[in-house]
C-alpha cells in the first residue's frame, strides 16, 4: 500500500520548488515587523503567487486582540475572495 500524496498546499520545502496554488491573504499588524511587504513580498510571491498582503492600521504582532474589530473585517473580506 502506497502512503497518499499530501495534497499541494500541505507542505512547503521553503527553497521556492514549490508553491501553493491556493487564494492566500496574510494579514498583519502595521507596527509589527514580523511580516514586511517591503522584504517579504517576493518570497511571499514565489510560494503563494498571487498572495494578498493587508495591513491592519495601528496594530502591532497581536493585531486580533489589539484591533479586533479591523482583524475581524480583513478575514471576512479574504475569505470572500
Amino acid at each position: 500500500m502506497t502512503p497518499a500524496s499530501p495534497p499541494p498546499h500541505a507542505c512547503l520545502a521553503g527553497d521556492g520548488s514549490e508553491q501553493a496554488d491556493i487564494p492566500t491573504t496574510f494579514i498583519r499588524g502595521e507596527l509589527s515587523d514580523y511580516v514586511s511587504e517591503e522584504r517579504d513580498s517576493e518570497t511571499i510571491q514565489k510560494l503563494f503567487p498571487g498572495a494578498r498582503i493587508e495591513t491592519v492600521r495601528g496594530a502591532g504582532h497581536f493585531l486580533h486582540a489589539e484591533k479586533p474589530t479591523e482583524f475581524v473585517s480583513a478575514v471576512v473580506e479574504a475569505l470572500r475572495r
